[in-house]
């Protein structure tokens, strides 16, 4: 989740000026340091745990650029290490929340922050192995995340709706084969998905192209549902619609700074797709496809990931 905060100018000029600890001072905060070729983690857990969340984010790393790359996007690889934190306790990871992203995103287990270009983790020492492997798999989430705008795929300063953002993320959530193509299923999200449409509740893609905030409780149903959506949408726009996402993607780049309006976001939408009447049947026929023993335009990838 990449939550709704702040931009940087706003609080500067509300006389907040901005702060947050250096990554010296976090390094000291948290204890420890496990350098990666591509991360660096700051924690406050054994080596070997370190060892398995970086393993983590190089697979995540891999997946993430071998995907794009494949699907015809020009992405750069980033020249610096990537930070990620990660708290054994809840104390400390609220109060990180509170003075680097001006708000407790503690009822969250991890997200990546546009602001500080960081992702924060609460990763508990207690946790069995179930609960590792649901951590691991919000961390590679996250990491997507922290990749999309790392790699000129999407730009910090600029206001992205939930469908676009969200939808690369839980579109990648889970692990890709060599092998797969450029679209890629997600047994979970796409029977929560099936279960939206079939009870009649896909939100209309006038509203839902432009919607920018979701609850910061990531257990909240109407969260979720907007994700099972964005990763729905996503899919279609990759098996469907590709060469109108990729401008999608460019009018983002060439976008003003700072908020954007349901207008904007609106024009942006039509500009690169087209009317939303006549995407929007499409759309519904994809998800009629979508309840097919092996939707043809989905690879399966043989992995259940908690939505």
């Amino acid at each position: 989740m990449v939550p709704t905060l702040l931009h940087a100018d706003t609080l500067a000029a509300e006389g907040n000026p901005v702060q947050w600890d250096a990554p010296q001072r976090l390094a000291a905060k948290l204890g420890s340091r496990h350098d990666g070729e591509r991360f660096v983690l700051l924690h406050q857990h054994d080596s070997a745990m370190a060892g398995e969340l970086v393993q983590v984010l190089d697979h995540t790393y891999d997946d993430f650029f071998l995907y794009l790359r494949r699907a015809g996007l020009d992405v750069t690889e980033p020249t610096d290490k990537l930070q990620i934190l990660c708290f054994a306790g809840l104390g400390d990871y609220r109060d990180y929340s509170l003075k680097a992203d001006y708000a407790d995103l503690s009822r969250l287990i991890g997200y990546y922050s546009a602001h500080t270009n960081r992702i924060a983790l609460h990763c508990r020492l207690d946790r069995d192995a179930v609960g590792m492997a649901q951590d691991f798999e919000m961390v590679r989430h996250e990491a997507i995340h922290q990749l999309a705008f790392n790699s000129g795929l999407q730009r910090r300063d600029v206001t992205y709706p939930i469908w676009f953002a969200e939808g690369l993320a839980t579109l990648l959530e889970v692990p890709i084969e060599a092998n797969a193509g450029i679209a890629v299923d997600h047994r979970a999200r796409r029977n929560a998905l099936l279960s939206l449409y079939n009870n009649g509740r896909i939100l209309p893609l006038s509203h839902f192209s432009i919607i920018t905030r979701v609850s910061r409780d990531s257990h909240d149903s109407s969260t979720q549902d907007i994700y099972n959506q964005a990763w729905g949408f996503f899919a279609f726009c990759m098996a469907e619609r590709r060469e109108q996402l990729i401008r999608y993607m460019q009018l983002m780049l060439d976008a003003p700074p700072g908020p954007a309006g349901r207008r904007h976001l609106k024009a942006v939408f039509e500009e690169a797709f087209g009317s939303t009447n006549q995407i929007e049947k499409d759309w519904l026929h994809f998800l009629g496809r979508l309840g097919e023993e092996q939707p043809p335009e989905l690879h399966v990838v043989q992995a259940e990931v908690t939505p």
